[in-house]
């Protein structure tokens, strides 16, 4: 101890001890301690609070000096001497701050703050309280209760039946085809998921029972950056998933124990040659469509149009989406008229209407119309969904808050932690997707737009899109808005500060705005999200749509006026009332007796004892 000034340690002899070290829980609760002049790690805080000790805090760096604030200005357990221009606290700011604890009425009442936090303290480990509830929770999830749901449902039929499900390698194709196969597995099926590589090794299945098989390896083969771009990615990945799938279903069909033999391969409408492979080993086939039913049935419309093919049954009452963004169709026949990206969206119609089993990230209440429509092509057409983590609905899997798929492997805690500190219903969350890239003129009218209403606003973008803002917008903005490169949307969506989304009307994103009730401002660019657009304003009036001037872009006047009317005008209220109506219909489409749940039922009554079977006795499965 070479630094205390000369002579300090035998004049104060008689008041004061040294020590390199002491038992601090002790000292801190024995009852000669009044006081504590501590740095504010995290233990010696809690530990002071904990037995009532007033603090001084003189805090050095990292966590400490936060801590130090909340002791002084939040929680009111303490005082901090202000520091000098050199980072010292003098020795009148340390007296000043004793005194204040030791014979002020400030002391008296942080000594009252601590004595309520003690108690506060104590109820939460006790008995009950809530540190003592999430200790369990952690317990029960090691010893597998989280399952206690499902495992009631699984019953000795666990493993029963065994299904391969083959997803398209894409986001927004693959969250809702492993949402499905937890529906499965929570009730005992074994489930397969095949997919890409990359795919594959984002996922985090959530239950024993699924179990995934990689495919076409797209990392060492560069992906879509290989030869051929998409097109090229697409054969190789048919080329080598072929060989996989028909392996794997041939050994497992090998297999003495009936619940490994593969029973059913379920498959993306994309991949639409997986129908070959069902029927090639004789398994049942599923195919699942990620997409909306109302942009199916569009699609398929359009697709007669192409091959000049007419309907034969009455047309549903829709628009003609023959501008699809990526081409303007015309009367067939010919491929040749229409982009390459258009020809691989329309070979999902080579062989539909084919396969034994349609299900779809739906339900049936939203798309009545729809369905019924479809069923004149496919009639063992069912909905499913809707397809989000079970927690925000049924809350049949406890565990499944998330889709457990993630190619971006970043922190979200970011933008969450912006979200805490914004109001209720206050933030504009402007999202266009994963595969869709917005033009710099759309950028800047969406940018201007936002900066016009001052409202908050959190929007994901790509890198490479960051530098067609407007000069200086980030700067301009930063106190109402956030940007991020990825953020994880069912939270974002779920937030209770998220008001409003501007959306690129994706399957997934008008399916998750709906479950969490926030009106749409619906900017489409191609395919399926044209359809989507129209059904989200004109048909389940939970949105609107900016119109689009000749250049194709939404003005900031469009994009304005949308925002304005939901978030000020009676139709916005109109349109909160819809969403509320619907995601009410959607809990109860997945819940227990409800339509998407009968049908997953009558689905495992088939897989478990063949066809026909009914719900009821599907149940009893």
């Amino acid at each position: 101890m070479p630094n205390p000034p000369s002579n300090f340690v035998k004049e104060t002899l008689e008041r004061g001890m040294f020590v390199t070290w002491c038992p601090q829980v002790h000292v801190l609760s024995h009852p000669a301690v009044g006081c504590i002049v501590t740095h504010c790690g995290e233990n010696s805080l809690m530990e002071a609070i904990v037995f009532g000790v007033p603090m001084v805090a003189i805090p050095r760096f990292a966590d400490q000096i936060p801590n130090a604030h909340f002791v002084e200005k939040a929680w009111k357990v303490g005082v901090n001497p202000r520091k000098n221009e050199e980072g010292v606290c003098s020795k009148e700011e340390i007296e000043r701050c004793l005194r204040e604890l030791m014979h002020e009425e400030k002391g008296k009442d942080i000594k009252k703050n601590l004595m309520q936090l003690k108690k506060d303290a104590k109820e939460a480990v006790s008995e009950g309280g809530s540190s003592d509830k999430h200790t369990k929770e952690f317990i029960s999830r090691l010893v597998r209760p989280t399952w206690r749901k499902e495992v009631k449902r699984m019953g000795e039929h666990e493993g029963r039946a065994h299904v391969l499900m083959l997803g398209f390698p894409g986001y927004g194709h693959i969250t809702p085809l492993i949402q499905f196969a937890r529906r499965l597995a929570c009730r005992g099926i074994k489930v397969t998921f095949a997919c890409s590589l990359s795919a594959t090794q984002s996922i985090q299945t959530g239950n024993h029972l699924i179990s995934l098989l990689p495919t076409y390896d797209d990392i060492t083969q560069a992906g879509l950056r290989g030869p051929g771009g998409l097109f090229g990615f697409l054969e190789m990945f048919k080329e080598r998933t072929t060989k996989i799938l028909l392996d794997f279903i041939n050994k497992s069909l090998q297999d003495c124990d009936e619940r490994t033999k593969v029973k059913c391969l379920v498959y993306d409408s994309d991949l639409h040659w997986a129908l070959d492979i069902a029927k090639q080993t004789g398994l049942l086939s599923a195919t699942f469509l990620a997409q909306t039913l109302g942009s199916t049935v569009a699609y398929y419309m359009l697709n007669l149009k192409v091959h000049g093919d007419k309907l034969k049954v009455p047309a549903l009452d829709i628009p003609d989406f023959s501008d699809t963004g990526v081409s303007h169709v015309v009367d067939g026949p010919g491929l040749d008229k229409i982009s390459p990206v258009l020809r691989v969206v329309l070979s999902k119609f080579d062989n539909f209407g084919k396969a034994d089993l349609y299900f779809c990230h739906t339900f049936d209440r939203m798309e009545h119309g729809a369905l019924e429509w479809m069923k004149n092509i496919c009639p063992t057409i069912a909905t499913v969904g809707p397809m989000v983590p079970s927690i925000y609905l049924d809350k049949t899997m406890e565990d499944n808050r998330d889709y457990g798929f993630n190619m971006n492997k970043q922190d979200s805690n970011t933008c969450l932690e912006w979200l805490n500190t914004k109001e209720p219903n206050s933030v504009v969350y402007v999202a266009f997707g994963s595969m869709t890239d917005i033009n710099t003129q759309q950028m800047k009218e969406m940018a201007t737009a936002l900066k016009n209403l001052r409202c908050n606003f959190l929007w994901v973008m790509k890198k490479t899109e960051m530098p067609n803002l407007p000069l200086n917008f980030i700067e301009e903005t930063a106190e109402k808005g956030m940007f991020v490169t990825w953020c994880p949307q069912v939270q974002v969506l779920s937030h209770p500060a998220v008001g409003y989304t501007v959306t690129h009307c994706g399957a997934n994103s008008l399916m998750e705005a709906m479950v969490f009730e926030v009106p749409m401002v619906g900017v489409p660019k191609f395919v399926d999200q044209i359809p989507n657009a129209y059904f989200v304003e004109k048909v389940w009036k939970v949105g609107v749509n900016p119109r689009k001037n000749e250049e194709g872009v939404c003005s900031k006047e469009e994009i304005e006026r949308c925002l304005r009317e939901l978030m000020y005008e009676e139709k916005g209220k109109d349109i909160k009332k819809n969403l509320m109506q619907l995601k009410k219909d959607a809990k109860e489409a997945v819940s227990e007796g409800g339509s998407s749940d009968k049908h997953i039922q009558e689905f495992i009554a088939r897989l478990v004892h063949g066809p026909p079977h009914s719900v009821e006795q599907a149940v009893q499965v």
